[in-house]
């Protein structure tokens, strides 16, 4: 039996305010929640809030530049615990 072997995927989370959006690396989906409202992170409101949407996509962006982040190529995955030649 081969088990997957676990990973995490690559995200940008940045919180203000009762709102934390997060942008998954991979695929660029968002994920909006309000903190005060939903502590639990279950309901994913990006859809009915875009204006925060953009409003913290902005904030992260300019976050990415300021660090030098920005540009960087995709993201290189690792499994860790894999043998390359069960790959």
């Amino acid at each position: 039996m081969t088990s997957t072997p676990w990973r995490t995927t690559p995200v940008t989370t940045i919180t203000a305010g009762d709102w934390k959006l997060m942008e998954f690396m991979e695929d660029k989906k968002l994920e909006l929640y309000n903190l005060k409202d939903d502590i639990g992170e279950s309901k994913n409101v990006a859809a009915a809030h875009s204006d925060e949407v953009k409003r913290l996509q902005s904030l992260a962006d300019k976050m990415k530049s300021d660090l030098g982040l920005d540009g960087i190529p995709e993201i290189a995955t690792v499994e860790v615990g894999v043998d390359a030649a069960e790959r």
